[in-house]
C-alpha cells in the first residue's frame, strides 16, 4: 500500500512541473516554525559625487517567520469475517490486500484535496491574488488571462491551472482543443493544452462552493513549489482478531500524519491539529512573502 503510493505521488508531482508537491518529511509537534530574513527592498538609489556630509539612510535586516502545519488522520475500525470468504472459497487475505488498495487511493486523493482546499482558503482570502469573472461569470481564456495577470511581469511564473470539468467543459467551447493526456488517476485528469501550459482537472470539493442559488467555482494558477504536501512515514496500522460471537471476526485500523505548506504563507500556529474546515479557512493563512509575485499563485473565481 505505502509503494502504491509512494509511486502515485511521484507521477502527480512531476506531471503538475513541480507545483504541488507530493513529498515525504518529518517534524516534531504540530507545526514546524522556519524563520528568516525579509527581502532588503530599495537597497539602490542615487548618490551626489559633491557630497560628502549628508548622512544616509541605514538599512536594518528584519526577521520573521513562516509556519507549517501537520494533520493527524485515521480509517475507521473496519471489520471484516474470514467465515465470508471461506463461505465463497476465496482466500481471506484478499479483505487485506482490498483495503490496502483502496486506502493508497483514498490517501491519494486526501493529500490533493486538503491541499487544494488549503490553496484556495489562502489566496480566495488575498484580494491581491483573487480575479473573479465579471457579468456572468463563465470562465473563458481571457478570464484566466486576467487572473496570470495579478503577477504583473512575473506572469511566466504561472505554470498549470487546477480547474473543476465544468470550468474545462466552458473553455473547451471556446475552441480548447484536448491536448496531451500526461497524467489520469480515478478522477483526476492532467493535460497540456495548445498554449503549453498544464490543466489539472479534478472535480476535488476544494474547487467549488455553493450559495443557494449560486454554484462557484475557483481555478488555481500555480507557481514553482505552490504547496507542499508531505506524507511523515509515520503509517501504522493494525489487524485484530476476537472471540466471543457467532463468528471469529478481524478488524483493520490505520493511522498516518501528514504536513502541509504553501508558498509565500504561513499557517495560523494556534490551530494545532487542524480540522480540513481550518486547513481551508483563508483566514489562517497570512501571506508573509513581501509581493504577490513571489507566492504559490492566483485564482480564478468563474460560475
Amino acid at each position: 500500500m505505502v509503494e502504491a503510493l509512494d509511486q502515485n505521488l511521484e507521477a502527480f508531482t512531476s506531471a503538475t512541473q513541480g507545483t504541488f508537491i507530493l513529498t515525504s518529511g518529518t517534524m516534531q509537534g504540530y507545526y514546524s516554525e522556519e524563520a528568516y530574513f525579509k527581502r532588503l527592498l530599495g537597497m539602490a538609489t542615487r548618490r551626489d559625487v559633491k557630497d560628502d556630509t549628508t548622512d544616509i539612510t541605514k538599512r536594518y535586516f528584519e526577521d520573521d517567520s513562516r509556519v507549517k502545519t501537520k494533520t493527524l488522520s485515521r480509517t475507521d475500525n473496519i471489520v471484516f469475517g474470514s467465515h465470508i470468504f471461506d463461505l465463497v472459497n476465496k482466500d481471506p487475505a484478499m479483505a487485506q490486500a482490498m483495503i490496502a488498495r483502496q486506502l493508497a487511493e483514498v490517501r491519494f486523493q486526501d493529500h490533493i484535496n486538503t491541499g487544494l482546499g488549503a490553496l484556495r482558503g489562502a489566496l480566495t482570502n488575498n484580494a491581491d491574488a483573487l480575479y473573479t469573472i465579471p457579468s456572468d461569470g463563465v470562465a473563458s481564456f481571457d478570464g484566466l488571462l486576467e487572473g496570470a495577470s495579478l503577477f504583473g511581469d512575473m506572469d511566466s511564473k504561472i505554470r498549470v491551472w487546477i480547474m473543476h470539468s465544468k470550468v474545462r467543459k466552458d473553455l473547451r467551447k471556446e475552441g480548447l482543443a484536448n491536448g496531451d493526456q500526461l497524467f489520469k488517476y480515478e478522477t483526476l485528469n492532467i493535460e497540456r493544452d495548445p498554449y503549453g501550459r498544464i490543466f489539472i482537472v479534478t472535480d476535488s470539493p476544494a474547487l467549488t462552493t455553493y450559495d443557494s442559488p449560486n454554484r462557484d467555482y475557483y481555478t488555481l494558477g500555480l507557481a514553482p513549489n505552490a504547496v507542499v504536501v508531505e506524507d511523515e512515514g509515520k503509517f501504522r496500522d493494525n489487524v485484530e482478531t476476537t472471540n466471543g460471537k457467532n463468528n471469529i471476526l478481524d478488524s483493520y485500523q490505520a493511522q498516518w500524519s501528514t504536513l502541509f505548506s504553501i508558498d509565500g504563507y504561513s499557517f495560523n500556529k494556534s490551530a494545532e491539529n487542524p480540522t480540513q474546515a481550518e486547513l481551508w479557512t483563508g483566514s489562517n493563512w497570512t501571506q508573509k512573502a513581501d509581493s504577490i509575485k513571489h507566492t504559490a499563485g492566483v485564482v480564478v473565481k468563474s460560475r
